[in-house]
């Protein structure tokens, strides 16, 4: 496991703090001895699924109109943004193809690709497929109008970004 990022910056940190003392710049080293300075913990056990039990409590709580973004990420697997970015027009057969995520950039939102810029198509299952469909019966898509947050132009204006259209279900 390689170290964090913080850790890295500690450590060259009191490597540049030694050398400030051995050019005699620094009476002595304050990253050095009795220092708050630490690797950071391993995290006390990884993140697990939900049991269905769990799964059932939340969804009979949630609104209808919101219960089918949990069957999306409990079902399908789909992360938190890929969810919100989902469209009827995603579903292809017995998959559903993963092309486009909402992230928040700046306080902003925008349509963006997938994690990593993985697009995927990931198993719908029966049951899920049935779900989509009353969801759809019940509730209409709504065309939603965002700029697309190019990875290779992070610093490009909000208004100069190209403007994607998606019939979003949820």
């Amino acid at each position: 496991m390689a170290p964090s990022t913080a850790y890295v910056a500690c450590v060259y940190l009191k490597a540049i703090m030694q050398a400030a003392v051995e050019d005699k710049r620094l009476y002595r080293n304050p990253c050095k001895g009795n220092s708050s300075i630490r690797p950071p913990k391993k995290p006390e056990h990884r993140a697990r699924a939900w049991e269905q039990e769990h799964v059932d409590a939340v969804r009979k709580a949630l609104a209808d109109c919101y219960r089918t973004r949990l069957d999306l990420g409990a079902g399908g697997g789909l992360r938190q943004g890929e969810v919100f970015g989902f469209s009827p027009g995603d579903v292809r057969g017995d998959f559903v193809h993963i092309g486009r995520q909402v992230p928040m950039h700046k306080s902003q939102l925008y349509f963006g690709p997938p994690k990593v810029g993985l697009e995927r198509d990931v198993p719908l299952p029966k049951v899920l497929a049935n779900r989509l469909l009353a969801h759809q019966e019940r509730f209409e898509s709504i065309d939603i109008a965002v700029p697309w947050l190019d990875p290779e132009e992070p610093d490009l204006a909000r208004e100069n970004r190209r403007k994607v259209t998606v019939p979003l279900l949820v």
